[in-house]
């Protein structure tokens, strides 16, 4: 052996470096898609926007209700502390 020539160690590390490079060089290389929407997460999302809706709707038309005298208010039929 010369005294220029790497040992078993050191060529390993460089191996390990250069192999490590590589991946970042790859890993950079490739674009990141959006993961898409399962059938579940689609149900479940169309399902949260008509309830959501409903409620508003309900909401609206209880104020419309108290504004023409139609119902009173929800706070008049409890006591207070």
């Amino acid at each position: 052996m010369s005294l220029n020539a790497p040992s078993d160690k050191d060529s390993v590390e460089i191996a390990l470096k250069q192999m490590h490079q590589a991946f970042v060089l790859a890993g950079s290389k490739v674009e990141k898609h959006p993961k898409e929407e399962t059938q579940s997460e689609i149900f479940h999302r169309v399902r949260e926007a008509q309830e959501k809706k409903k409620n508003k709707k309900a909401k609206s038309a209880a104020k419309m209700a108290v504004k023409k005298k139609i119902v009173k208010k929800m706070t008049v039929y409890f006591p207070r502390k």
